[in-house]
Parts: C-alpha cells; sequence; structure tokens
C-alpha cells in the first residue's frame, strides 16, 4: 500500500493468537495519531530543531565567513568621492513649437558634454594622469615626468645601479629596454620623457609605475564620474567623481569643470557668431531683393505715364472729378480691384510655396528666406515657429561640428531635428498654408465671377503697380525685421558670457565611500551563515537516513513503538540516562502488549541492516519482562553473528546450534542469565551448522516448548539484510519488533527490506527508533523521563 507522502510501508497482518492488527499510521502514545492537520508546523519544528542541533556546524560558517570579510577588508582599496556643482544659465527664448530649441543645450545635453572626450582628454593630459605610481616612492621624484596620448602604455620598472647609473626595463620583461645614468633622459624609446634624480636613490632600489593609454585613462575617470541635474527641470548641475585619492579626485573634478565652462564659452561663442554670420548673408540678401523691387516699381511708374489711358466701362462715380481715374471712389469698384489683386497675390505665393516644396521633394534643403518672403508665413503661427526652429537647429549643427564629429550624440540629435523640421514640420505647415491659400483664391475668384461684365475691365496698370507696391512692401518689411535681429546678435556677441558658474567648488572628502571593514565583515558573516543554514536544509534534503521518529511512520508506514535514548557502552546505572532507557523500555513492553491486549507471546526483534541495536533492545525487552514478573526467556536466533552471551558474560555454546544439530537437548541449552525470570539461550557453536535448520521440526518444537514452559519469548533474531533467517523465524513467532537506529538506518533500504517481506506473512506491529540523540528533535516529546528518578533502576 502507499500513505500519504507516496512512501511504501508495511502492512500489518492479522496475528496467529487471534490478537487484532493494529491501523497503519496510528501511535501507541495516548491521543496522538499522525493522522490530521499540523503536518506542516511539525515540519517547520522539526527544521527549526535541526538548525538549532547544527547550531555549532553553522555558527562555525559564519565564523569563517567574518574571517573572509576581514581579509577581503584588508583588500578593498578604500575609494573617495568629491563633489562640485554648476549653475547654468542658458535658457534660451522660452518660445514653444512642434520643437523647441531655445538654447545651444539642454541641461542634460551639458551633462554629455561635461563628460565627453574633449573635456576629460584635456584635463587627463594637463594633470599628468597617464602616469600611475606603483610604489610608495617620493613623488616629487616625477616631476620631470612628461608623458603624452602617444606614449607607449605598460608597467615600468626603473632599476638605479651604482654611481647614478640606472636600467629601464618592463615589468613583463626581463630584458632592459634603455640604460643610462644620471641626467640621460627616461623613456624616449617608449614615448615619454623623465629626468629622475636617481642619486636620492639608493643603489639597488627599483621604482616601479605604469603608463596608461589616453583611451584607458580618460575610461577610468569617465567611469567613475557621475554627472547630472540636481532635480527634473533643474538649472543646477552636479558632479561627483569618485577616486582612489581625495585630493587628486578634488582636483581632476576641478579642473573638468573649469575645462567644461571653456568648452562651453566656446561653443555659445561660436554658435552666436555663425548666427550673425548666417543674418548678415540673409540681410544682404534681402537688401538686394528689396533694391531690385524698388527699381521695377520705378521703372514700371516711368514707363506707364507715358502710355495712354486705358478705357474703364465702368462710367464715373457720381461726383469724380476731373483727372481721377474712372471708378477709383465707387464702392464696388474699389472692392473688386482689391479682390483681383488679392486673388493674383494669393495665386502667386502658393506658386513660390509649389516651388519650395519640390525643392524639398527632390531632397534639397528647405530655402529659409524663400519661406520668409512669404507674406501669408507672418500670419501663420506654425510656420513661422517652424522657420525659426530650423534656423537656430542649423546654427546649432554648424556650431557643434566645430567641436564634436558627425557620431557624437549632440550632434545626431541636433540633425535628427533637423531632419524632422525639414521633412515632416515645415513641408506640413507649407502644404496646409497653401491649401488655405487657394481656398481663398477660389472663394474670390467666386465673388469675381459674381459681378458684372464692366468691373471686370480693371486696369492693368493699376494691378500691376499694386503687385509691385506689395513686394517692395514685403521686401523691405523682412529686410528691416533681418536687420533688427541682425543688431541683437551683434550686441549678443559683443556682451555674452559662458553663461556657466562654478556654484560649489571640490574640495577633498577624506571620509572613504562604500563598505566599511565592519560593514564588509557583517557582510560576509551574513553570508557564511547563509551558507551554513543552506548547507544543513540541502544536506538534510538529501540526507535518506532516518532521523525523527516522524521518519519512521511517514517513510516506513509503521507505528511507532517506543523510542530508545542514545546510550554509552556501559551505562552508569544509577545515571539519569540509565533510567530514562528504562522507562524508555517500559513503555515499549506495554505498546507490544496494547496490541492484542496480551503481554505473553514471542516476539521476534529484528532490524533492517546489521549493527542498528536490536540485540541492545532485545535483551532490555526481555530484562524488562522478567522485572515485570514474567517468565521469561531470550533466544538468540542470530545464529551467525548473535552476541547476546557476551552480555551476560555467559558461553556461546551449547546453545541453539547445538540444539538444532541435535548435540545438545532443550534442557542443555538453557543458561540462567543472573536476573531473576529471565533465561538465555545462546547462539551456540556454528561448526557444521546448516540455516536450513531453522525451518526444520526442532525448531518448530523448540517454540511450542518454549511457549508452554514461559510466559514471553523475545527472539533476537538476525537482520532482514542477512537473507531468509529472519523469515523463517518470523513464521514462528506471534509478534515482530522493527528496530532501526537513528543517524545510521536509510529510509531506502528500510523500505526495500519491508517491501521484500510484503508477501510474507510476518505479523510486523511496529518499529522502535534506537539511539535517538538528546540533540535530536522532538527528543523531549517522545523520550519519557517524568518517573526516571522517581526508584532505583
Amino acid at each position: 500500500m502507499t500513505n500519504d507522502d507516496g512512501h511504501r510501508g508495511g502492512v500489518p497482518v492479522p496475528f496467529p493468537q487471534g490478537g487484532q492488527a493494529a491501523p497503519a499510521h496510528t501511535y501507541y502514545y495516548p491521543d496522538y495519531t499522525i493522522e490530521g492537520g499540523g503536518g506542516d508546523t511539525r515540519e517547520l519544528a522539526r527544521l527549526g530543531q535541526l538548525l538549532w542541533r547544527k547550531k555549532f556546524w553553522i555558527l562555525g560558517c559564519a565564523l569563517i565567513g567574518l574571517g573572509a570579510g576581514w581579509g577581503a577588508s584588508r583588500l578593498i582599496a578604500p575609494e573617495y568621492q568629491s563633489t562640485t556643482t554648476l549653475a547654468i544659465n542658458d535658457r534660451g527664448t522660452g518660445r514653444q513649437g512642434p520643437i523647441t530649441t531655445g538654447q545651444l543645450l539642454a541641461v542634460d545635453g551639458w551633462t554629455d558634454v561635461f563628460q565627453s572626450r574633449r573635456v576629460v582628454s584635456d584635463v587627463v593630459l594637463d594633470q599628468g594622469l597617464l602616469l600611475r605610481r606603483l610604489d610608495e616612492t617620493d613623488p616629487s621624484l616625477f616631476t620631470s615626468f612628461r608623458v603624452d596620448e602617444n606614449s607607449t602604455p605598460g608597467e615600468y620598472v626603473l632599476g638605479v645601479g651604482a654611481g647614478g647609473a640606472w636600467t629601464l626595463m618592463r615589468s613583463d620583461s626581463p630584458d632592459p629596454i634603455e640604460r643610462g645614468r644620471e641626467g640621460d633622459e627616461v623613456g624616449s624609446t617608449a614615448g615619454f620623457s623623465w629626468f629622475p634624480a636617481v642619486s636620492r636613490l639608493e643603489p639597488g632600489s627599483e621604482v616601479r609605475f605604469r603608463v596608461l593609454s589616453l583611451q584607458a585613462a580618460v575610461t577610468s575617470i569617465t567611469n567613475n564620474l557621475v554627472v547630472g541635474p540636481r532635480a527634473r527641470g533643474s538649472d543646477i548641475l552636479a558632479a561627483t567623481l569618485t577616486w582612489h585619492d581625495p585630493h587628486e579626485a578634488a582636483d581632476i573634478l576641478n579642473a573638468l569643470a573649469v575645462e567644461f565652462i571653456e568648452l562651453a564659452d566656446l561653443l555659445k561663442t561660436n554658435k552666436i557668431r555663425e548666427e550673425v554670420r548666417l543674418l548678415k548673408e540673409q540681410a544682404d540678401l534681402t537688401g538686394s531683393l528689396l533694391e531690385t523691387a524698388e527699381f521695377d516699381l520705378q521703372a514700371f511708374r516711368v514707363s506707364a505715364i507715358t502710355e495712354p489711358t486705358e478705357p474703364v466701362a465702368i462710367p464715373a462715380a457720381p461726383g469724380a472729378t476731373a483727372g481721377s481715374v474712372a471708378g477709383a471712389s465707387d464702392p464696388m469698384f474699389a472692392t473688386f480691384q482689391g479682390n483681383k489683386l488679392r486673388v493674383d497675390a494669393l495665386l502667386f505665393e502658393s506658386e513660390q510655396i509649389d516651388n519650395i516644396l519640390a525643392d524639398v521633394d527632390a531632397g534639397g534643403e528647405v530655402n529659409l528666406l524663400a519661406v520668409r518672403l512669404l507674406p501669408s508665413a507672418n500670419q501663420f503661427p506654425e510656420l513661422q515657429t517652424a522657420t525659426q526652429d530650423l534656423q537656430t537647429a542649423r546654427v546649432n549643427r554648424r556650431t557643434l561640428l566645430q567641436t564634436y564629429t558627425d557620431q557624437a550624440p549632440e550632434v545626431v540629435a541636433v540633425t535628427q531635428q533637423i531632419v524632422e523640421l525639414e521633412r515632416i514640420v515645415i513641408p506640413d505647415a507649407l502644404r496646409r498654408l497653401n491649401a488655405e491659400l487657394r481656398d481663398q483664391a477660389d472663394l474670390l475668384n467666386r465673388q469675381i465671377a459674381s459681378q458684372g461684365e464692366q468691373l471686370r475691365e480693371i486696369p492693368q496698370r493699376t494691378i500691376q503697380t499694386a503687385r509691385l507696391t506689395r513686394e517692395m512692401n514685403h521686401a523691405a518689411a523682412l529686410h528691416q525685421t533681418l536687420l533688427a535681429r541682425l543688431k541683437e546678435a551683434e550686441l549678443a556677441e559683443a556682451t555674452m558670457g559662458p553663461g556657466i558658474t562654478i556654484l560649489n567648488p571640490a574640495w577633498p572628502n577624506m571620509a572613504p565611500r562604500g563598505e566599511k571593514p565592519g560593514g564588509v565583515m557583517t557582510l560576509f558573516a551574513l553570508l557564511g551563515l547563509g551558507i551554513g543554514v543552506a548547507g544543513v536544509l540541502v544536506f538534510d534534503h538529501f540526507d535518506r537516513r532516518i532521523h525523527s521518529p516522524d521518519q519512521v511512520t511517514g517513510a516506513l508506514g509503521l507505528p511507532l513503538l517506543a523510542v530508545v535514548p542514545r546510550l554509552q557502552a556501559a551505562p552508569d546505572p544509577a545515571s539519569p540516562a540509565a533510567a530514562i532507557a528504562v522507562e524508555s523500555f517500559r513503555g515499549l513492553r506495554t505498546q507490544i502488549a496494547h496490541v492484542d491486549g496480551r503481554a505473553e507471546g514471542i516476539l521476534l526483534i529484528t532490524s533492517p541492516a546489521p549493527r542498528e541495536g536490536k540485540s541492545m533492545v532485545s535483551a532490555n525487552l526481555a530484562i524488562s519482562h522478567a522485572t515485570a514478573g514474567y517468565r521469561t526467556v531470550l533466544l538468540d536466533g542470530d545464529t551467525r553473528r548473535g552476541r547476546a552471551h557476551e552480555m551476560f558474560n555467559l558461553q556461546r555454546s551449547p546453545g541453539l546450534t547445538d540444539y538444532l544439530m541435535d548435540r545438545a537437548g532443550a534442557e542443555e541449552i538453557l543458561e540462567d542469565s543472573g536476573i531473576k525470570n529471565l533465561t538465555l539461550i545462546p547462539r551456540g557453536a556454528p561448526g557444521g551448522f546448516n540455516a536450513d535448520l531453522l525451518e526444520g521440526p526442532r525448531m518448530v518444537e523448540l517454540m511450542e516448548k518454549l511457549r508452554d514452559e514461559y510466559d514471553v519469548v523475545v527472539v533476537d533474531g538476525p537482520p532482514l539484510a542477512a537473507g531468509a533467517d529472519a523469515l523463517f523465524l518470523g513464521g514462528l513467532v506471534d509478534k515482530v519488533v522493527l528496530v532501526v537506529r537513528a543517524g545510521t538506518t536509510t529510509e531506502d533500504l528500510a523500505k526495500a527490506k519491508l517491501e521484500a517481506v510484503g508477501n510474507v506473512d510476518l505479523p510486523i506491529v511496529g518499529a522502535v527508533l534506537n539511539a535517538l540523540s538528546r540533540s535530536a528533535p522532538d527528543y523531549e516529546y517522545y523520550v519519557h523521563y517524568y518517573y526516571a528518578d522517581a526508584e532505583a533502576v
């Protein structure tokens, strides 16, 4: 059968004398059964007791971790942090549009500039950070050391000889690369220059140093540099450097701040200069356009004076003066003339937009000047904002390209902004404006068509004059606007500053950051503690040995009859441990009797494997019955390795084997044990004994004789692992008790042996857990000692 947790257990069977088999999975202690709830709680309690039992092992792991933490804390070099803050005073115009570009860079953009290669590499070279000393040599020895980005990186050793001689070699090669004397240049073959005062050093000493590549030095700084705004949307930029030397950290950070401000000033100056240049080009072009428009208007007026007056089909308005333009004062004529001029202007402007869009569709750039020359552009806010953003972005890109490459993140961001404006934002705005212009022209044309034929004859000179006048006025307005912006830009160029201020310079922070030695040791101690706990739990999970009573009932499926504590080889009868053991065997005797309500009968004590304490349990169980007044005989049925005679200091022969081989009678093999009511039958002489005799008639006769003459017969049987001997004896007894040893018997072996006897009619009534340690889980629950010291043993 299979119990609840999937393990196969033993199957109790009816007893020969009419006794009732005990129900499976039932303890024989009052008011306790393993059926029901509480399994999880008991398991947690067991694990807690297991951890407490292994507390010294866990504590040892924690101490090992503490020692490892102490060693690690000695190896961890201290790190120091230094911080500086800067104010970014560059907020731009604050205009709103699809894409805002009111300033050269946002605060996040300045963050990238601060830790850019341009800034960091200059500081690395200026501060001499390509050199790293590897020993405690006086730093003043390296005062003359000069290294640049073309130096050969690596670790070098300068050996000092007698009389100021020196030898330079790489640490990974025993061959010198340079030799010389004091005053000679050191490192010319490696790309650096050094004139050390070797006379200050003792002959035979060495100076170790490392030369870094520029890329390695820059990477070392940028990996330890954190730059960002103090808060979201803040104009305060904070930069923090983590470094191995607090003074050097402050020096590097201050140098980075100064270099950053110089680069920012250069970027902003170049931006203004570029914008001034573009505005000058546009102002010159609009000036030329204005001159052309004025000349065309003047030329047309001169030419129109000599031409005859155009016929007008509209009668003179009442009250018109002589010499005035016919119909000039008529309201309908004025409206018609205005609509005609407006349609002409709208169609001309639409043609200009078509030309601009054609250039963009062909892959060209947006002609900003052509867009600005559109009269309606000033009345279309979206287009006006987008064109201004595009010009600012173009200026920013040209400015950044003077410092960065095309692949720089700042340049890539501005380039994407320009592409979006030129390909999406501005073309879309122009198309919407063009659609509005054509809609207006269509509306005006319908109004003109609804008027009479007479009003359609508007003089062409009037239309041409109005068109040229309009173009001249628009060119003049645009030219004046560009001139005003040019003056503003020139004024900004003359008065501008970097717009970035250092609020708090970096100072050396002498308190190391990161893990303190105590913190490292605590962390390692906790790690060791966790490893110890995990190790105990993992070992417990894979440990197949039986350690607790729950495993007997759960894994083997047998009722637990008694728990015997671990005893010394020769315990003191007056000790509490011996008294507790006596109580355990009294409890075992009672539990066996409780199975069928009678203590008399033949008991077989066996175990899954040797050395699990079945002989000790058999002897003490027999003694317990004898002291209770039962006539008891202890039969050593382990004919191969039985040791019952040794426990009572008796002879091995004559015994059971002698009787079975008909070399001794039944009365001859009975020996007095020295204990009242207890008789012993030893195993006998081994010579020539045939194990098959255990199934013979003499064995049956002996068992019947003992049943008649004694109240209780305790058979110390062979282990189940010994073969069929235990099965032969099991067929002759009333009850079978299985002994398992805590910490020795494995679940797999015990279940395998129980499965092997599953088809044999053995009356197994339960199990005894032997040698349970005091530190084992539930020891006090199962081991009774209340009356242990109440009477002499």
